[in-house]
């Protein structure tokens, strides 16, 4: 967290992925965060639970990744997907890993 505070630009929205370990204070410098009009939002990041059924659904074939991903990109198109997402172009992406992807 203080890495992503530390190079974002004036205005800009950091997103917290995942959280701090419960009872671990984060020291923010909110006089920064305010005079660099910074916002902070959270997002869902599934936990280990929750991603053990996600992979027994996918691994059965109870799902595919087709019925619940709008979008599949690699690696290096990853920058390209953030920004097809900002605009509403893409609704899901899933990374795929392959021999591309070094």
């Amino acid at each position: 967290m203080d890495f992503a505070l530390s190079v974002a630009a004036p205005d800009a929205t950091v997103v917290l992925f995942a959280p701090l370990p419960p009872g671990r204070p984060a020291r923010i410098d909110l006089h920064d965060v305010y005079f660099r009009d910074l916002r902070l939002i959270t997002t869902y990041s599934c936990g280990p639970k929750d991603t053990r059924t996600a992979y027994g659904l996918l691994a059965a074939g109870l799902v595919a990744p087709e019925q619940i991903v709008s979008d599949f990109v690699t690696l290096d198109d990853l920058p390209a997907a953030y920004g097809a997402m900002k605009r509403g172009e893409i609704l899901k992406a899933m990374v795929r890993f392959g021999p591309s992807d070094s």
